[in-house]
């Protein structure tokens, strides 16, 4: 099968070399979910990188062939790989000599600027920071790299400045998997830096590490965001901390909300905490593993004030089972993860004891943990969740049915 996809790309583009969408479908097939895996992607984007037809975009399908390894598919150690930056490199200055519009420029110069700050080259990211200036497109770090560009920043100043040294051992301490080594050089790091930036991407390094620590040593784990949601990512609707301490979260223009904590979680675990829902009408939920937050294709709990609904299935939209059940004003819940099945507890009572996540895209060993709510269109009062906590599983949970 795989050579006759060859051979129908290779006729396509003898007819038209940069037919973009020949590229994009036959580089689609050679991901892990269909074809070859994340070498013969690389190979085949290092192919259209050599073609050196600068003058159209056939060489740029090797920044895209290497977000979609490394991002999309999930195998982000190929970043700090010396071959794969030193080819982006080759792509991006030859991109950049191009005959592009300069908003153009600015765009691909920004993501040559997020390559190298991801693949951990600091000293060009801030120096492409520092050429770009205002032309910034600061929407690339959340859409392609879903992390704020102000974090972004404060990791490139970080490692680039004073602290430079320090901050990069810690880094490489934690990249290296070495997370409780590198904790202490991240607060030693935090309590000597005074640039808002350094500081905010400092702050999340220290409650992301701490997360991991505690995970580690298995016990229960308090993930409240702190002011500034350090150690989390509000990827849609409006998130803040309010004055008695829970998280809040507000729908904007009818998207639904979620926030997602930067601490991955592998393997098995239980999440449990509070919510309150607007007294009529709104929706609020745990997300147990997502891989990519853009992809609303995760597995949800979540329950329905108006319906008086518990429910499990993809997303906010697809519910594949529900239940009746009685809502208080707060609400507890806990919800137990051992690989692809979910146990699911209300206010102290079991509500679904067996569901089965859907095909195992939806259910990565490893991925966030998220908060989300749905309340409609022009709704303006927000869900809460307070004391959420979270626990390593080191033997199978037997579902107790309610006394």
């Amino acid at each position: 099968m795989g050579h006759i996809k060859r051979l129908w790309f290779d006729r396509a583009v003898a007819s038209q070399f940069d037919y973009i969408p020949a590229y994009s479908q036959f580089e689609h097939s050679l991901s892990p979910a269909w074809g070859p895996g994340y070498q013969i992607m690389y190979e085949f984007g290092l192919e259209c990188l050599n073609t050196q037809r600068f003058d159209t975009k056939v060489p740029g399908r090797f920044v895209e062939a290497m977000w979609d390894i490394a991002e999309d598919w999930g195998a982000s150690e190929w970043w700090r790989r010396p071959d794969v930056y030193a080819n982006l490199q080759t792509a991006f200055e030859g991109i950049l000599a191009g005959p592009w519009p300069d908003e153009d420029l600015a765009h691909y110069k920004s993501m040559y600027a997020a390559m190298a700050w991801r693949s951990g080259h600091y000293e060009d990211a801030r120096r492409l920071f520092d050429e770009l200036g205002d032309q910034l497109d600061n929407a690339v770090f959340p859409e392609r790299f879903k992390t704020p560009v102000g974090l972004v920043r404060g990791q490139v100043y970080a490692a680039t400045g004073p602290l430079g040294k320090k901050v990069q051992r810690a880094e490489a301490l934690y990249f290296g998997g070495e997370v409780e080594r590198a904790l202490p050089l991240f607060e030693k790091a935090l309590r000597s830096a005074t640039d808002e930036e350094v500081v905010s991407y400092l702050r999340d390094r220290v409650v992301t590490l701490r997360i991991k620590v505690g995970l580690a040593q298995g016990d229960w784990v308090d993930i409240m965001p702190e002011k500034g949601l350090a150690g989390w990512q509000s990827v849609r609707g409006s998130w803040n901390i309010e004055p008695d301490g829970s998280l809040a979260g507000r729908e904007i223009n009818d998207c639904g909300t979620l926030i997602a904590c930067n601490a991955p979680v592998e393997g098995n675990f239980e999440i449990q905490g509070e919510i309150e829902l607007p007294p009529d009408r709104g929706e609020g939920g745990v997300i147990p593993r997502i891989k990519n937050p853009d992809r609303i294709n995760w597995t949800t709990f979540r329950i329905d004030v108006a319906g008086s609904q518990a429910m499990i299935g993809r997303c906010f939209y697809s519910p594949t089972e529900d239940k009746q059940i009685q809502l208080k004003p707060l609400n507890t819940f806990l919800v137990q993860v051992w690989y692809e099945q979910v146990i699911v507890y209300l206010n102290g009572e079991l509500v679904f004891p067996d569901y089965e996540f859907e095909p195992v895209i939806h259910c990565p060993a490893k991925g966030q943990v998220g908060l989300g709510a749905r309340h409609g269109e022009q709704f303006d009062a927000p869900t809460r969740y307070r004391n959420v906590q979270i626990r390593r599983l080191t033997t199978k949970p037997v579902p107790q049915p309610s006394e």
